[in-house]
């Protein structure tokens, strides 16, 4: 039987509030900002994903960066992307569903095989998701996030966020298939 609890019965801790909270607080926290970044998988959790048409079950994956290769075009010198390393990414990847359309299908194979957590003709699992890909290392490419608000029809510009097809690119290009090298002037 659920216990009724009144406010002079629950001890709270005191919090402060800094300036510094309230700017972070205020500017939405510190902003990746669009780029390509060396990352690790340092967790993956279920997740409920909700879609307009169907919801399904998927995983969040958390990476942590590991180096800053380029930041808004540019590449990164000296210790200019040192600020990012530690920092987290964070990515959901949508399990198949009976309702979900190929594209959906497509970007989870292509997120698992760019981790490598499967090879071409190889079966994907659940554990995989789970197990398989923490530890794995990937470049991550952050993009313009531009959305519709769906209160005002207004365009505006969210936090970057992992490209649909074209965020995830190998970090270790030991498990391509090798380039047959072509020699136009011999």
């Amino acid at each position: 039987m659920a216990e009724n609890i009144g406010w002079d019965s629950v001890e709270y801790e005191t919090e402060e509030i800094t300036e510094t909270d309230v700017k972070e607080i205020d500017e939405g926290g510190e902003r990746i900002p669009i780029g390509r970044y060396l990352c690790r998988v340092i967790e993956s959790s279920l997740k409920q994903i909700n879609f307009n048409a169907y919801s399904c079950v998927g995983c969040r994956l958390k990476f942590e960066i590991e180096q800053a290769l380029e930041i808004e075009g540019r590449p990164v010198t000296g210790d200019e992307g040192e600020q990012y390393e530690g920092k987290h990414i964070f990515d959901d990847v949508a399990f198949k569903a009976p309702q979900e359309k190929d594209g959906m299908a497509k970007r989870r194979k292509y997120v698992a095989l760019r981790l490598g957590i499967i090879r071409p003709g190889g079966t994907l699992r659940k554990d995989m998701w789970r197990d398989n890909v923490i530890g794995k290392k990937v470049i991550l490419q952050l993009e313009e996030n531009l959305y519709t608000d769906k209160k005002t029809g207004e365009e505006k510009v969210g936090r970057p966020q992992v490209g649909f097809f074209s965020g995830y690119h190998y970090a270790d290009k030991s498990n391509q298939v090798a380039e047959e090298e072509v020699w136009n002037d011999i």
